[in-house]
C-alpha cells in the first residue's frame, strides 16, 4: 500500500493561532502519513511560524511533522539551532535541500550541497531521520548524470527522497528506471502539485523545468476565461497522475498542497480508496 503525505507551508506573517489550528485540522481528515513544513532560508519569522506549525502537527494533531532545511545560506550554529528546538518538541523527520539561490544573499559556503547537510545532521543528531529531493525529467542523459548526486545523498544518510513536481509521468517513471538500474534502493515519493490556473501552470513549469502534457496544457489555455474550470482541470489532472502513479506501484505520493485545502481535499476524496 503507498503511504500519501502533504506539504504546507506556515504563514509568512503572524496569524491568529485558530486559523492556522483549523487548517491543519482539515489537513488531518486526510490521514497523511507525515506531512512537511517549509522553512525559510534565513532567520525570518517564518522559520519561527514553522516550528509553531510542526509542534501543533507532531504533538497535539499526532501527525508526523517533517521540517524542511535548506542549507545553502545555513551556518553549522544554525543547523544546529534549528535542529535543537526540533528535538525539543520530538519533531526527528527533516527534508535536507540545497536550497535555491537567493540574491542579494551572501552564502557561508559550509553545506554547499545537499549530501553535506545530511551528513552533518547524521554526525550530530543521528537519531534524525532525513529525506532528500530527486528530480525526474524526461532528459534521461540528465538523469543518469544525477545517480552520483543521488547516491552522495544516500551514502550521506538520506533514508528516502520526495520528487520535485512534474506533469507527465513518464518523466518520474523514467527517474524510477535510472534509479534502479543504479542499484540505488531508496524509495522515493512521487512530488504532485495541482495547477489550477495557467499562470501558475506556467510558473510552476519554468521553475521546474517540468514537461506540461500537450493535452493538460491545450485544455487549461482554452480555458484559460474560466477560473472554475481551469480549476477543476488542474484537480483532474493531479487525480489522473496519482491514479496512474499507485497503478505503477509508487512508493508513495507527496501533495504540494500550497496550503489549499479545497484542491487538496478534492484530490484525496478521489484517490482515498488507492490508500486507506
Amino acid at each position: 500500500m503507498p503511504i500519501f503525505s502533504l506539504e504546507i507551508f506556515p504563514p509568512k506573517h503572524n496569524l491568529p493561532n485558530f486559523k492556522i489550528q483549523l487548517m491543519l485540522k482539515k489537513f488531518q481528515q486526510m490521514h497523511p502519513a507525515f506531512t512537511s513544513v517549509t522553512l525559510g532560508t534565513n532567520g525570518t519569522i517564518q522559520n519561527q511560524n514553522t516550528i509553531d506549525v510542526a509542534n501543533y502537527l507532531q504533538n497535539n494533531l499526532k501527525i508526523p511533522a517533517m521540517v524542511h532545511l535548506p542549507g545553502r545560506y545555513q551556518t553549522k550554529a544554525q543547523v544546529i539551532s534549528v535542529l535543537k528546538r526540533l528535538d525539543q518538541i520530538n519533531v526527528h523527520q527533516i527534508l535536507a535541500l540545497q536550497g535555491n539561490q537567493i540574491s542579494n544573499l551572501a552564502s557561508p559556503h559550509v553545506f554547499e550541497h545537499a549530501n553535506q547537510l545530511i551528513n552533518f545532521i547524521h554526525s550530530n543528531f543521528p537519531s534524525f531521520i532525513v529525506a532528500s529531493a530527486c528530480y525526474p525529467s524526461n532528459d534521461i542523459q540528465f538523469l543518469h548524470d544525477e545517480m552520483p548526486f543521488l547516491r552522495l545523498k544516500r551514502d550521506a544518510g538520506s533514508t528516502q527522497m520526495i520528487s520535485q513536481l512534474f506533469f507527465d509521468n513518464q518523466s518520474f517513471y523514467h527517474l524510477q528506471k535510472c534509479s534502479d538500474d543504479a542499484y540505488l534502493n531508496i524509495p522515493i515519493e512521487a512530488g504532485i502539485m495541482p495547477c489550477t490556473s495557467v499562470h501558475q501552470l506556467k510558473k510552476m513549469s519554468q521553475m521546474s523545468h517540468a514537461t506540461i502534457p500537450k493535452s493538460f496544457a491545450h485544455n487549461m489555455n482554452v480555458n484559460q476565461d474560466d477560473l472554475q474550470a481551469m480549476k477543476q482541470i488542474g484537480i483532474q489532472h493531479a487525480i489522473d497522475q496519482i491514479h496512474d502513479l499507485v497503478e505503477h506501484n509508487v512508493h508513495g505520493i507527496h501533495l504540494y498542497s500550497m496550503n489549499q485545502i479545497d484542491v487538496a481535499q478534492s484530490i484525496w476524496d478521489a484517490v482515498k480508496s488507492d490508500f486507506i
